[in-house]
């Protein structure tokens, strides 16, 4: 079954709710996640409407390396908290948002198996040790994020399983410290 109804799109699927959420600003998103059963929502995929026309290109250089390219006409300033009460989230799409940062609680949606945050201006460095407590979590996707060689063993260390998907171009090289 599904619903449209003020840019949310609600599919009922395998006894749980998967919603896509269509915003415009900081504050239609607060006022969208708090119009929601947080107990009954399984999946959830935020876009913003002004970047649905967006584009990602991977281009080849002669070199052989895939290098994504994207352009986003808004942003959005920060994940709201209110997010981190939805308990029984299994999948969540931030991807494309513009976000420079995430909710530290995002560590507490511990039945988690699937994170997009790709196309956010992210240093996944920042989030290494949160993202590691996600036991769960069994695909994360990163592509557009800065991280290290370190970054991706310190998550694999813990979650030996974890798929992780992104381009070696998104590798910013190691920290000296």
């Amino acid at each position: 079954m599904k619903l449209l109804t003020e840019s949310i799109l609600l599919v009922i699927l395998y006894g749980g709710l998967c919603v896509e959420l269509l915003t415009t600003n900081d504050a239609h998103l607060q006022y969208q996640l708090s119009s929601l059963d947080s107990d009954s929502v399984n999946c959830l995929s935020i876009s913003l409407g002004s970047n649905k026309n967006s584009w990602v290109v991977f281009g080849n250089d002669p070199k052989g390396s895939i290098d994504p390219a994207y352009e986003l006409k808004d942003t959005l300033s920060f994940l709201p908290r209110s997010i981190c009460e939805f308990s029984n989230l299994r999948e969540l799409d931030v991807s494309m948002l513009g976000l420079s940062e995430l909710p530290n609680c995002l560590k507490a949606l511990q039945g988690l198996r699937v994170l997009n945050i790709s196309f956010n201006n992210l240093n996944l460095a920042e989030y290494v040790e949160s993202l590691s407590s996600l036991h769960s979590l069994e695909e994360l996707k990163i592509y557009g994020i800065n991280f290290t060689d370190s970054d991706i063993f310190f998550l694999l260390k813990y979650n030996p399983k974890l798929k992780i998907h992104y381009t070696r171009d998104d590798l910013v090289g190691e920290q000296n410290e």
